[in-house]
Protein backbone atom coordinates (compact mmCIF):
# COMPACT_ATOMS: atom_id res chain seq x y z
CA UNK A 1 0.00 0.00 0.00
CA UNK A 2 3.21 1.98 -0.08
CA UNK A 3 2.63 5.74 -2.07
CA UNK A 4 5.72 6.03 -3.94
CA UNK A 5 8.41 3.41 -2.59
CA UNK A 6 11.85 4.50 -2.69
CA UNK A 7 13.94 2.32 -4.62
CA UNK A 8 16.42 0.37 -2.41
CA UNK A 9 19.73 -0.19 -3.15
CA UNK A 10 22.80 -2.92 -1.99
CA UNK A 11 20.19 -5.41 -0.59
CA UNK A 12 17.88 -3.06 0.83
CA UNK A 13 14.05 -3.43 0.80
CA UNK A 14 11.14 -1.23 1.44
CA UNK A 15 9.90 -2.37 5.02
CA UNK A 16 6.05 -1.88 6.42
CA UNK A 17 6.95 1.60 7.42
CA UNK A 18 7.39 2.39 3.72
CA UNK A 19 11.17 3.38 4.60
CA UNK A 20 14.15 1.34 3.53
CA UNK A 21 15.21 -1.24 5.76
CA UNK A 22 19.09 -1.68 5.13
CA UNK A 23 21.77 -4.36 6.00
CA UNK A 24 23.71 -3.43 9.61
CA UNK A 25 26.11 -1.18 8.95
CA UNK A 26 24.36 0.76 5.78
CA UNK A 27 22.33 3.83 6.26
CA UNK A 28 20.78 6.57 3.88
CA UNK A 29 17.69 6.89 2.13
CA UNK A 30 17.79 4.21 0.06
CA UNK A 31 21.05 2.15 1.61
CA UNK A 32 23.24 4.05 0.48
CA UNK A 33 25.89 4.99 2.20
CA UNK A 34 28.08 3.86 4.74
CA UNK A 35 28.04 3.88 9.05
CA UNK A 36 31.81 4.28 9.33
CA UNK A 37 33.98 6.24 11.59
CA UNK A 38 35.65 9.63 9.93
CA UNK A 39 38.70 9.50 7.60
CA UNK A 40 37.94 6.09 7.05
CA UNK A 41 36.02 3.81 4.94
CA UNK A 42 33.02 4.61 2.15
CA UNK A 43 32.08 3.67 -0.66
CA UNK A 44 33.98 2.42 -3.79
CA UNK A 45 32.68 1.79 -6.93
CA UNK A 46 34.99 -0.65 -9.48
CA UNK A 47 34.10 -0.53 -13.31
CA UNK A 48 34.94 -4.10 -14.99
CA UNK A 49 38.94 -5.48 -14.17
CA UNK A 50 39.18 -2.31 -11.78
CA UNK A 51 41.31 -3.38 -8.71
CA UNK A 52 41.74 -0.81 -5.83
CA UNK A 53 43.56 -0.57 -2.24
CA UNK A 54 42.41 -0.78 1.50
CA UNK A 55 44.89 0.03 3.79
CA UNK A 56 43.73 0.25 7.81
CA UNK A 57 43.23 3.97 9.12
CA UNK A 58 47.24 5.44 9.78
CA UNK A 59 49.21 2.94 7.58
CA UNK A 60 51.70 2.13 7.58
CA UNK A 61 51.83 2.71 11.56
CA UNK A 62 49.51 0.47 13.63
CA UNK A 63 46.22 0.66 14.21
CA UNK A 64 44.44 3.05 16.88
CA UNK A 65 41.68 1.57 19.15
CA UNK A 66 38.47 2.55 19.33
CA UNK A 67 37.56 2.56 15.25
CA UNK A 68 34.87 1.17 13.26
CA UNK A 69 35.46 2.02 9.56
CA UNK A 70 33.32 0.26 7.11
CA UNK A 71 33.53 -0.45 3.22
CA UNK A 72 31.01 -1.20 0.81
CA UNK A 73 32.88 -2.33 -2.14
CA UNK A 74 30.66 -2.26 -5.32
CA UNK A 75 30.97 -3.65 -8.94
CA UNK A 76 29.15 -3.43 -11.79
CA UNK A 77 26.22 -5.72 -12.92
CA UNK A 78 27.02 -9.69 -12.78
CA UNK A 79 30.41 -8.58 -11.80
CA UNK A 80 32.04 -10.31 -8.27
CA UNK A 81 34.44 -8.86 -6.44
CA UNK A 82 37.58 -10.60 -5.13
CA UNK A 83 39.52 -9.66 -1.80
CA UNK A 84 43.27 -10.30 -1.58
CA UNK A 85 44.55 -10.26 2.01
CA UNK A 86 47.88 -8.92 1.06
CA UNK A 87 49.02 -8.15 4.93
CA UNK A 88 46.99 -8.37 7.90
CA UNK A 89 47.79 -8.38 11.40
CA UNK A 90 45.26 -7.73 14.15
CA UNK A 91 45.21 -8.54 17.86
CA UNK A 92 44.02 -11.59 19.27
CA UNK A 93 43.77 -13.79 22.06
CA UNK A 94 45.62 -16.83 21.96
CA UNK A 95 44.84 -17.99 25.16
CA UNK A 96 41.03 -18.78 23.74
CA UNK A 97 41.51 -17.73 19.78
CA UNK A 98 39.55 -15.16 19.71
CA UNK A 99 40.01 -12.16 17.93
CA UNK A 100 40.34 -8.78 19.89
CA UNK A 101 40.35 -6.78 17.00
CA UNK A 102 39.48 -8.16 13.50
CA UNK A 103 38.38 -7.35 10.13
CA UNK A 104 35.15 -9.03 9.03
CA UNK A 105 34.51 -10.04 5.59
CA UNK A 106 31.31 -10.42 4.28
CA UNK A 107 31.25 -12.03 1.03
CA UNK A 108 28.42 -14.21 0.89
CA UNK A 109 25.40 -11.83 0.85
CA UNK A 110 26.21 -8.02 2.81
CA UNK A 111 23.17 -8.60 5.14
CA UNK A 112 24.43 -11.56 6.73
CA UNK A 113 28.06 -11.58 9.42
CA UNK A 114 30.60 -12.33 7.68
CA UNK A 115 33.98 -14.20 9.00
CA UNK A 116 36.56 -12.29 11.49
CA UNK A 117 40.11 -12.61 10.89
CA UNK A 118 42.58 -11.53 12.90
CA UNK A 119 46.18 -12.75 14.06
CA UNK A 120 48.73 -13.04 11.01
CA UNK A 121 47.13 -13.40 7.59
CA UNK A 122 48.54 -12.92 4.02
CA UNK A 123 47.88 -14.30 0.43
CA UNK A 124 44.20 -15.46 1.46
CA UNK A 125 41.55 -14.55 -1.27
CA UNK A 126 37.95 -14.29 -1.00
CA UNK A 127 35.48 -13.91 -3.62
CA UNK A 128 31.48 -12.65 -3.38
CA UNK A 129 29.28 -15.50 -4.22
CA UNK A 130 26.23 -15.64 -6.31
CA UNK A 131 23.81 -16.02 -3.03
CA UNK A 132 22.72 -12.81 -2.97
CA UNK A 133 24.64 -9.93 -5.20
CA UNK A 134 27.68 -10.73 -6.56
CA UNK A 135 28.53 -7.43 -7.13
CA UNK A 136 28.53 -5.94 -3.16
CA UNK A 137 31.37 -7.04 -0.85
CA UNK A 138 30.88 -5.38 2.42
CA UNK A 139 34.51 -5.21 4.83
CA UNK A 140 34.63 -3.99 8.72
CA UNK A 141 37.77 -2.96 10.83
CA UNK A 142 36.46 -3.24 14.52
CA UNK A 143 39.23 -2.09 17.34
CA UNK A 144 35.92 -0.60 19.37
CA UNK A 145 34.69 -3.42 20.87
CA UNK A 146 38.10 -4.35 23.10
CA UNK A 147 39.26 -0.80 22.68
CA UNK A 148 40.90 -1.17 25.88
CA UNK A 149 43.27 -3.90 24.36
CA UNK A 150 45.70 -1.68 23.10
CA UNK A 151 47.64 -2.07 19.87
CA UNK A 152 51.45 -3.13 19.03
CA UNK A 153 53.93 -2.39 16.19
CA UNK A 154 52.58 -4.10 13.13
CA UNK A 155 49.34 -4.52 13.48
CA UNK A 156 47.82 -2.97 10.19
CA UNK A 157 46.08 -4.37 7.22
CA UNK A 158 46.42 -3.79 3.07
CA UNK A 159 44.06 -5.21 1.30
CA UNK A 160 43.38 -5.58 -2.88
CA UNK A 161 39.66 -5.30 -4.03
CA UNK A 162 38.78 -6.14 -7.51
CA UNK A 163 35.88 -6.30 -9.76
CA UNK A 164 35.68 -9.52 -11.98
CA UNK A 165 33.56 -10.33 -14.61
CA UNK A 166 30.55 -8.12 -15.40
CA UNK A 167 30.55 -6.29 -19.36
CA UNK A 168 29.47 -3.14 -18.60
CA UNK A 169 32.20 -0.27 -18.65
CA UNK A 170 29.51 2.27 -17.81
CA UNK A 171 30.64 4.55 -15.34
CA UNK A 172 26.84 4.86 -14.45
CA UNK A 173 27.05 0.93 -12.92
CA UNK A 174 27.02 1.01 -10.26
CA UNK A 175 25.24 4.07 -9.59
CA UNK A 176 27.67 6.40 -7.46
CA UNK A 177 25.08 9.02 -7.40
CA UNK A 178 23.44 9.46 -3.45
CA UNK A 179 20.11 10.03 -2.02
CA UNK A 180 17.97 9.01 -4.62
CA UNK A 181 20.37 10.75 -7.41
CA UNK A 182 19.92 10.03 -11.49
CA UNK A 183 23.41 9.61 -12.88
CA UNK A 184 24.10 10.38 -16.32
CA UNK A 185 26.94 9.35 -18.58
CA UNK A 186 29.05 12.38 -19.91
CA UNK A 187 31.97 11.00 -22.15
CA UNK A 188 34.15 8.90 -19.98
CA UNK A 189 32.54 9.79 -16.42
CA UNK A 190 29.23 11.06 -15.11
CA UNK A 191 27.18 13.47 -13.87
CA UNK A 192 24.90 13.43 -10.77
CA UNK A 193 20.97 15.01 -11.33
CA UNK A 194 20.26 15.16 -7.54
CA UNK A 195 16.94 15.08 -5.98
CA UNK A 196 15.82 17.62 -4.11
CA UNK A 197 17.55 18.98 -1.14
CA UNK A 198 20.69 17.28 -1.99
CA UNK A 199 23.75 19.11 -3.86
CA UNK A 200 27.48 17.62 -4.52
CA UNK A 201 29.19 15.56 -7.09
CA UNK A 202 27.92 12.56 -5.46
CA UNK A 203 24.63 14.49 -4.11
CA UNK A 204 26.07 13.62 -1.10
CA UNK A 205 25.98 17.33 0.61
CA UNK A 206 22.41 18.41 2.20
CA UNK A 207 20.95 21.58 0.93
CA UNK A 208 20.80 23.85 3.45
CA UNK A 209 18.83 27.42 3.46
CA UNK A 210 17.41 29.91 5.09
CA UNK A 211 15.25 31.34 2.78
CA UNK A 212 12.40 30.83 3.65
CA UNK A 213 13.52 31.48 7.05
CA UNK A 214 12.23 28.74 9.49
CA UNK A 215 12.48 30.71 12.73
CA UNK A 216 9.00 31.49 13.90
CA UNK A 217 8.59 34.86 15.96
CA UNK A 218 11.43 37.08 15.34
CA UNK A 219 13.91 34.41 14.80
CA UNK A 220 17.35 34.80 13.60
CA UNK A 221 18.22 31.47 11.24
CA UNK A 222 21.96 30.93 10.24
CA UNK A 223 23.61 27.74 9.44
CA UNK A 224 25.83 25.97 11.71
CA UNK A 225 27.57 23.39 10.26
CA UNK A 226 24.82 20.70 8.70
CA UNK A 227 21.94 21.90 10.35
CA UNK A 228 19.90 25.09 10.25
CA UNK A 229 19.77 26.87 13.55
CA UNK A 230 17.32 29.67 14.78
CA UNK A 231 19.04 32.81 17.46
CA UNK A 232 15.42 32.83 19.24
CA UNK A 233 14.20 36.27 20.90
CA UNK A 234 13.42 36.56 24.47
CA UNK A 235 10.67 35.03 25.47
CA UNK A 236 10.49 32.16 22.62
CA UNK A 237 12.12 28.68 22.85
CA UNK A 238 12.39 25.72 20.79
CA UNK A 239 14.00 24.38 17.04
CA UNK A 240 12.03 27.01 15.43
CA UNK A 241 10.93 29.66 18.42
CA UNK A 242 7.88 28.46 17.84
CA UNK A 243 7.14 27.95 21.93
CA UNK A 244 6.83 30.87 24.74
CA UNK A 245 9.23 30.29 27.48
CA UNK A 246 6.85 30.80 30.17
CA UNK A 247 4.49 27.79 28.47
CA UNK A 248 4.64 24.23 30.59
CA UNK A 249 6.53 21.45 28.54
CA UNK A 250 4.86 18.18 27.53
CA UNK A 251 6.43 14.78 27.44
CA UNK A 252 4.80 12.15 25.11
CA UNK A 253 5.33 8.54 25.34
CA UNK A 254 5.04 5.53 22.26
CA UNK A 255 3.95 3.06 24.59
CA UNK A 256 1.75 4.58 27.37
CA UNK A 257 -0.35 7.24 28.19
CA UNK A 258 1.64 8.17 31.46
CA UNK A 259 5.46 9.33 31.70
CA UNK A 260 5.62 8.43 35.06
CA UNK A 261 9.24 5.89 35.09
CA UNK A 262 9.67 2.24 35.91
CA UNK A 263 9.98 1.74 40.29
CA UNK A 264 12.03 -0.68 41.74
CA UNK A 265 15.23 -1.50 42.42
CA UNK A 266 17.05 -0.53 39.16
CA UNK A 267 20.02 1.50 37.22
CA UNK A 268 19.50 4.77 36.57
CA UNK A 269 21.75 7.35 33.39
CA UNK A 270 20.04 10.52 33.06
CA UNK A 271 23.21 12.59 32.62
CA UNK A 272 23.08 14.89 35.74
CA UNK A 273 26.63 13.90 36.38
CA UNK A 274 29.40 12.30 34.23
CA UNK A 275 28.62 8.88 35.90
CA UNK A 276 26.67 6.31 34.17
CA UNK A 277 25.91 2.80 34.58
CA UNK A 278 26.70 2.19 31.20
CA UNK A 279 29.72 2.22 29.14
CA UNK A 280 29.87 4.25 26.46
CA UNK A 281 31.14 3.92 22.83
CA UNK A 282 30.86 7.00 20.30
CA UNK A 283 30.25 10.83 20.27
CA UNK A 284 27.25 10.97 22.80
CA UNK A 285 27.47 13.89 25.46
CA UNK A 286 26.20 15.21 28.59
CA UNK A 287 24.79 18.64 27.79
CA UNK A 288 23.19 21.30 29.84
CA UNK A 289 19.70 22.47 29.02
CA UNK A 290 20.29 26.26 27.21
CA UNK A 291 18.10 28.45 25.70
CA UNK A 292 18.00 27.85 22.20
CA UNK A 293 18.87 24.65 22.28
CA UNK A 294 17.04 21.49 20.87
CA UNK A 295 15.64 20.00 22.93
CA UNK A 296 15.21 22.53 25.51
CA UNK A 297 14.50 20.55 28.14
CA UNK A 298 15.76 16.90 29.30
CA UNK A 299 12.80 14.08 29.47
CA UNK A 300 10.54 14.61 32.43
CA UNK A 301 12.44 18.32 32.69
CA UNK A 302 15.56 17.17 33.83
CA UNK A 303 18.51 20.06 33.70
CA UNK A 304 20.39 17.53 31.26
CA UNK A 305 20.39 14.72 28.72
CA UNK A 306 22.47 13.10 26.44
CA UNK A 307 23.29 14.27 23.17
CA UNK A 308 24.44 13.14 19.86
CA UNK A 309 26.70 15.01 17.69
CA UNK A 310 25.35 14.98 14.14
CA UNK A 311 26.82 12.43 11.37
CA UNK A 312 28.32 10.40 14.61
CA UNK A 313 26.76 6.82 16.18
CA UNK A 314 27.20 5.91 19.98
CA UNK A 315 26.60 2.43 21.70
CA UNK A 316 25.65 2.39 25.67
CA UNK A 317 26.32 -0.74 26.75
CA UNK A 318 26.08 -2.43 30.06
CA UNK A 319 29.17 -3.53 31.69
CA UNK A 320 30.26 -6.91 32.48
CA UNK A 321 28.32 -8.57 35.12
CA UNK A 322 25.55 -6.27 34.82
CA UNK A 323 22.89 -9.14 34.56
CA UNK A 324 21.98 -12.36 35.82
CA UNK A 325 19.20 -15.05 35.24
CA UNK A 326 15.98 -13.28 35.55
CA UNK A 327 13.59 -10.88 33.66
CA UNK A 328 14.53 -7.43 33.15
CA UNK A 329 13.06 -4.26 31.85
CA UNK A 330 14.80 -1.55 30.27
CA UNK A 331 13.26 2.08 29.55
CA UNK A 332 14.57 5.51 28.25
CA UNK A 333 13.61 8.52 26.72
CA UNK A 334 14.26 9.75 23.11
CA UNK A 335 14.14 12.62 21.06
CA UNK A 336 14.83 12.69 17.31
CA UNK A 337 14.14 15.86 15.07
CA UNK A 338 16.75 15.11 11.49
CA UNK A 339 17.59 13.32 8.81
CA UNK A 340 18.40 10.26 8.73
CA UNK A 341 18.12 9.02 12.61
CA UNK A 342 17.95 5.32 14.29
CA UNK A 343 17.88 4.28 17.90
CA UNK A 344 17.69 0.76 18.60
CA UNK A 345 17.99 -1.85 21.48
CA UNK A 346 20.03 -5.61 21.45
CA UNK A 347 21.79 -7.83 23.43
CA UNK A 348 24.65 -9.84 22.16
CA UNK A 349 26.02 -13.17 24.60
CA UNK A 350 29.80 -14.25 25.18
CA UNK A 351 29.83 -15.66 21.52
CA UNK A 352 29.13 -12.41 20.44
CA UNK A 353 25.66 -13.47 18.98
CA UNK A 354 23.22 -10.56 18.68
CA UNK A 355 19.64 -10.70 19.11
CA UNK A 356 17.10 -6.84 18.14
CA UNK A 357 15.08 -6.53 20.35
CA UNK A 358 13.84 -3.48 19.27
CA UNK A 359 14.06 -0.13 16.50
CA UNK A 360 13.69 3.30 15.55
CA UNK A 361 14.05 5.32 12.20
CA UNK A 362 11.45 8.35 12.64
CA UNK A 363 11.48 12.22 14.02
CA UNK A 364 9.56 12.68 17.43
CA UNK A 365 8.51 15.89 16.02
CA UNK A 366 9.88 17.86 18.52
CA UNK A 367 8.51 15.51 21.46
CA UNK A 368 10.66 13.54 23.78
CA UNK A 369 9.04 9.95 23.47
CA UNK A 370 9.65 6.82 25.62
CA UNK A 371 10.08 3.54 25.17
CA UNK A 372 10.11 0.26 27.68
CA UNK A 373 11.50 -3.13 26.80
CA UNK A 374 11.11 -6.36 28.33
CA UNK A 375 13.82 -9.08 28.09
CA UNK A 376 15.91 -11.79 30.15
CA UNK A 377 19.34 -11.63 30.57
CA UNK A 378 21.72 -14.23 31.53
CA UNK A 379 25.24 -13.31 33.27
CA UNK A 380 26.93 -14.08 30.34
CA UNK A 381 24.46 -11.16 27.75
CA UNK A 382 25.01 -7.59 27.51
CA UNK A 383 21.97 -5.10 26.63
CA UNK A 384 22.79 -2.22 24.44
CA UNK A 385 21.59 0.74 23.37
CA UNK A 386 22.88 2.22 19.63
CA UNK A 387 21.76 5.27 17.82
CA UNK A 388 22.71 7.46 15.51
CA UNK A 389 22.13 10.52 12.79
CA UNK A 390 23.18 12.03 9.98
CA UNK A 391 22.59 15.62 10.77
CA UNK A 392 20.21 16.86 13.25
CA UNK A 393 19.10 16.78 16.57
CA UNK A 394 19.34 13.51 18.94
CA UNK A 395 19.22 13.09 22.32
CA UNK A 396 18.43 10.49 25.00
CA UNK A 397 17.77 10.66 28.55
CA UNK A 398 16.54 8.67 31.85
CA UNK A 399 17.89 4.95 30.89
CA UNK A 400 16.68 2.91 33.83
CA UNK A 401 17.28 -0.95 33.48
CA UNK A 402 14.60 -2.50 36.30
CA UNK A 403 14.64 -5.56 37.72
CA UNK A 404 11.80 -7.79 36.82
CA UNK A 405 8.68 -7.29 34.60
CA UNK A 406 8.02 -3.87 33.14
CA UNK A 407 5.11 -2.18 35.40
CA UNK A 408 1.79 -3.34 34.22
CA UNK A 409 0.28 -0.49 31.79
CA UNK A 410 4.08 -0.75 30.18
CA UNK A 411 4.40 -2.03 26.87
CA UNK A 412 6.83 -3.09 23.86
Amino acid sequence: SCQNPPSCQNEGFVAHTCQCLCPSELTGTTCEQVTTDTGCGGVINLSSGQSQTIESPGYPNAVSTDKECVWLVRGPSESNIRLTIDELDLARNNFDSKCYHWLEIRFNMIGQSGIRQCNTVSGQNYLTTNDGESNLMLLKFDSRFNKNTQTSQGQRFKLTVKAEGGTSSNPCDPNPCLNSGSCTVVGSTFDCTCSTGWTGTTCDTPVLSCQPNPCQNGGTCSIIGNSVSCDCPPGWIGPNCETSSTATSTTTTTTTTTVTPPTGTSRLCNFESTNCWMVKYGELYSVQVSSGMEPYAGYLNTARYGYLLPGYSFILESPSGTLSNKQYCISFGFYINGYNPYVGVYFRNMSQQIQFLWSYNQTTNGNWYSVEIPFYGTSSDHIAIEGYISYGTFAIDEIRLLEGACPAGFRR
